[in-house]
């Protein structure tokens, strides 16, 4: 049925004025397409099945959309088709091909709409989505694009090695991606002065590679939804440095030497030791070990000799020690006179002769104790090689001379002082043990200008001494105790103080009730000599008395520490006495004060009248 022309021209006029108020083209006239297609749509008012309805044009009422969603999801499409009669909608494509042989698809159709579903896209499902449909012989249809974010795949990177100094580039090849990113250390470096990127920055630029710029960096890509790292390792080489080498050495023959060889770099150099100028080879050097940081030569012998250095090589580069000359000598020392006599107190010069002489020391020592001349004023080094002993005593029994290189002992060679006494001297000296004391007798011609002091020794100082009239011969010195060695030395003292000692004679005692252990005799002669009978006691006795005639010095002669005891007790006594005497008479004073406190206090003559004798009171 149509419409009868009264009527159409009241709805072209209706159509008109709402064309004008939103359907105008370009310039304010009324697009004639527009205008046409809008008054066949405003006069198809009745449904499709309505008799009397007017076809129209079929259009998509929702176009499809380009869509950008990320690999998982699931997008959805919509198209919706208008018109009289209604349009059919046929199928959906993706870039071209019916997506009816896919099963990922969901496809929901209904009256004029239909509804597209892809589950948990992929990359796979990027493309071109078009809905169709047809009305009357003419198809419509509708395109949009969808793309789908996946993550970024970083697929090759490339580590990078510089020397300090030089120049450097790390290597980050992506995809998918939309920028990249460099970090070290967990700050951004590809902005920074000495760093730079190119190709899209998937290549990073280190300039003037620092020590510090060692280590890993972070290339970062990343899109609108995803973001990936990777590591790319930058290594710096240091050039290798010798921080300490060989030093010049002398030693003997059969010492050990050791020659070191530290060094600084990265990474971490190695050493090669070289012996005048070629390189050591361990198989023809056995008594040779090289380590990271030295180089020990035991045994050395003669053909060790020569100038040694170190090569300290790595792949960045290399560096030489200094050379140091290492000296191996066959020194000797020799004696002209290995016995030499001399009178205690006089001085006694040595001479050590020693060869080579211009690359050796001597260091003395005597009885085995090194002798210091700064310390020790009697001892006087003159040069290299002589020694003056001033003022000799009994002790400096053996002088050592011995022959150093560096710190190794080449060849040493003793002298042996033989000591006689002094010029009027006490001889003769022996000892016996009675008991736990000491007999000591000795022989002595002197004046009565000197006394005899006669003293008994142990490791830590003197025991017992004892000083005797010069007509003496004897005494008893002690207590002594068991297993401990003594020395007994007796000397002459003149009134100026001049001393004249004897030679000491040393003894070890083994028990107190054995009497004599005697290690040492007359003038240094060994002999033993054993009294069961003899005795403290027993030389107290009468009848020892009238077999051994005491000499004077015995009845004076009692032990020290007696003479200690009787003076300390008579010393007590007179203070007691003193103390008594003092406080009886300060007793009596205080009553003769109390009792003149008393008078005055009762007395009624005034001060005037008191005696001047009474005030002095």
């Amino acid at each position: 049925a149509r419409l009868t022309a009264p009527e159409v021209k009241e709805r072209e006029i209706e159509t008109m004025a709402w064309c004008r108020n939103g359907l105008r083209g370009a310039g304010g006239k009324l697009h004639p397409t527009l205008y046409s297609l809008s008054l066949l749509i405003l006069v198809s008012t009745t449904t499709q099945s309505d008799p009397l309805a007017i076809p129209s044009i079929p259009i998509i009422r929702v176009l499809l959309t380009p869509s950008s969603v990320p690999q998982g999801a699931t997008p959805t499409f919509f198209c919706e088709v208008a018109g009289i009669p209604v349009p059919v909608i046929s199928t959906w494509l993706k870039d071209g091909m019916p997506l009816s042989s896919y099963s990922d698809w969901r496809i929901r159709l209904a009256s004029g709409k239909t509804i597209l579903q892809i589950r948990q896209v992929s990359s796979q499902d990027a493309g071109v989505y078009r809905c169709l449909a047809e009305a009357g012989g003419l198809n419509l249809s509708s395109s949009a694009r969808l793309r789908i974010i996946v993550p970024p795949v970083i697929h090759n990177t490339t580590n990078a090695t510089a020397v300090v100094g030089g120049n450097a580039t790390l290597t980050c090849q992506t995809r998918n991606h939309l920028f990249l990113r460099w970090w070290f250390n967990g700050s951004l470096v590809d902005y920074l002065p000495r760093f730079g990127t190119t190709g899209h920055g998937e290549q990073l630029t280190v300039k003037d590679v620092h020590k510090a710029d060692h280590g890993w960096y972070v290339c970062q890509a990343l899109n609108e939804r995803f973001s990936v790292e990777e590591r790319v390792h930058l290594f710096v080489l240091i050039p290798p440095q010798v921080i300490s080498g060989p030093q010049k050495t002398f030693v003997p023959v059969s010492w050990t030497v050791t020659f070191p060889c530290v060094g600084s770099g990265q990474p971490n150099p190695s050493s090669v030791w070289l012996h005048d100028g070629e390189v050591i080879e361990l198989e023809n050097r056995p008594n040779i070990v090289i380590y990271s940081d030295h180089i020990t030569i035991a045994n050395v012998t003669l053909e060790d000799s020569g100038t040694y250095h170190c090569d300290l090589v790595s792949d960045a580069g290399a560096a030489t020690s200094k050379g140091a000359a290492l000296q191996v000598i066959n020194a000797t020392a020799v004696l002209t006179n290995t016995i030499v006599n001399v009178v205690w107190g006089s001085s006694a010069n040595l001479y050590c002769s020693v060869a080579p002489s211009d690359t050796v020391k001597i260091q003395w020592s005597v009885n085995g104790a090194v002798v210091d001349t700064n310390l020790q004023a009697r001892f006087v080094q003159l040069d290299n090689r002589h020694l003056d002993v001033h003022q000799v005593t009994y002790e400096d029994i053996h002088i050592t001379c011995l022959v150093k290189i560096s710190d190794g002992a080449m060849a040493a060679e003793t002298f042996q002082l033989n000591v006689t006494a002094p010029l009027g001297a006490p001889t003769d000296v022996s000892v016996s043990i009675s008991a736990e004391y000491v007999l000591v007798n000795w022989q002595w011609s002197g004046s009565n200008n000197f006394s005899l002091h006669v003293i008994l020794y142990q490791a830590d100082g003197i025991v017992d001494s004892q000083v005797v009239g010069f007509e003496a011969d004897g005494t008893l010195l002690g207590p002594v105790s068991p297993n401990i060695d003594y020395k007994v030395v007796v000397e002459a003292i003149s009134v100026v103080g001049n001393r004249l000692p004897s030679r000491p004679v040393h003894f070890t005692t083994n028990s107190v009730t054995t009497n004599l252990l005697l290690v040492e005799g007359v003038d240094g002669d060994p002999t033993i000599q054993t009294d069961l009978a003899t005795s403290w006691i027993a030389t107290r006795s009468p009848l020892f008395r009238s077999q051994h005639p005491t000499p004077v010095h015995h009845q004076q002669g009692r032990g020290s520490t007696e003479r200690v005891v009787i003076a300390a007790a008579v010393s007590v006594v007179i203070v007691a006495v003193v103390i008594v005497l003092v406080l009886l008479v300060v007793f009596i004073k205080m009553r003769r004060l109390k009792k003149l406190n008393y008078e005055c206090q009762t007395d009624t003559k005034s001060t005037k009248d008191l005696e001047i004798a009474d005030i002095q009171k």
